[in-house]
């Protein structure tokens, strides 16, 4: 890391730290947060070779054990605390990443650990394109998702620091308006707050569901739009290396999980626990899918009169117009301007005629 990655990564730190301090005075008082600072500064201190900071350590400990709610907010502190300096780590990888990616970019040469170097270094190696080929065809990759006692946030936690971890980004751009980065400060300062008013953890020991929920909320929020990049990296990838070879992408990646059906001794874990949770996943994904179809929806929107389409769609339009409700069917007649073919045109509504562009 250079000095400036390392003055970017402390500003952050001191950015979130600061404001969590004002927090913790606002919230609990100057006195919990000097109390705060005391305990951190005191273990710098030890762990840089100070017996009588440990010492002091001890002594302050003893007397919060007697003090419940002084003890609460100390541990809220410094849990809060380490959330917020663990999402400055995570955002100075992203810029690091980001850094490496134009230099590769501009240099021409693969970033290390990545898809275009593991391409590039099996073409360099003399593998050909034949087979590469016959290399993706028996790729199969299912990474295994599974509880883990330790990850007990409740999502409400998670998704408080990921927007947290996003404003904070947004920030780190540096091409902000004066008021944008106001703006962005009123919102960090805001969930900043919210996170501190937040139980870190339920108040019950989590269900079987709880981390089913949790294992879908990180698919949701990381694994689910990842897919699509990962086969775009591969193709680029295979193009930058054997360039005007077409390659047939299998679909490679899959993703299993455990939650919900690992029958490992766990009495919980019933029959009816994996139904309900198979209902769950699939209720999941079938959401996703459907944002997915809108965003499609808005982006397909050539007409018949601007672009050619072949007969085998116009075709299968036809055949998907009769599975639509009739009460939905008035809506589509919205959509004039186009027309299938006179071949197809038997028992069609007309909304199923005249919709097949937009």
């Amino acid at each position: 890391m250079n000095i400036e990655q390392q003055q970017r990564l402390s500003a952050n730190i001191h950015l979130l730290g600061d404001l969590l301090g004002d927090t913790i005075v606002e919230q609990e008082g100057r006195a919990i947060y000097e109390l705060e600072e005391a305990i951190r500064s005191l273990s710098k201190a030890w762990r840089g070779g100070d017996d009588a900071a440990g010492d002091q350590i001890d002594s302050i400990v003893s007397a919060l054990v007697d003090d419940l709610p002084r003890t609460l907010a100390v541990l809220k502190a410094f849990t809060t605390y380490f959330q917020l300096v663990n999402l400055a780590e995570d955002e100075q990888r992203v810029q690091i990443l980001r850094e490496r990616a134009q230099e590769a970019q501009a240099t021409g040469v693969p970033m290390r650990e990545t898809l275009a170097e593991a391409v590039a270094r099996l073409k360099a190696e003399g593998i050909t394109a034949a087979e590469m080929q016959a290399i993706l065809r028996r790729l199969f990759i299912v990474p295994v998702i599974t509880a883990h006692p330790t990850e007990t946030k409740r999502q409400a936690i998670l998704t408080k620091l990921k927007t947290i971890a996003q404003t904070l980004h947004a920030l780190n751009q540096g091409d902000l308006l004066p008021l944008e980065q106001s703006e962005m400060m009123d919102r960090l300062r805001e969930d900043v707050v919210l996170l501190w008013q937040s139980d870190e953890t339920r108040d019950r020991p989590p269900t079987v569901m709880d981390e089913v929920r949790t294992g879908l909320y990180f698919f949701e929020a990381t694994l689910y739009g990842l897919l699509p990049v990962i086969y775009d990296e591969v193709a680029r990838a295979l193009a930058s290396a054997y360039p005007d070879q077409p390659f047939e992408i299998p679909s490679f990646l899959r993703y299993g999980s455990w939650i919900g059906g690992d029958r490992d001794g766990n009495p919980f874990v019933t029959l009816a626990t994996t139904e309900e949770a198979l209902r769950t996943m699939k209720e999941t994904i079938l959401r996703l899918y459907n944002v997915a179809v809108d965003d499609l929806y808005n982006h397909l929107i050539p007409a018949v009169t601007r672009a050619g389409v072949s007969e085998e769609f116009m075709n299968s339009i036809v055949q998907d117009f009769t599975l639509v409700p009739e009460d939905e069917v008035e809506v589509l007649e919205r959509f004039q301007d186009g027309a299938v073919p006179a071949e197809a045109d038997h028992d069609v509504p007309p909304a199923a005629r005249d919709a097949c562009g937009k």
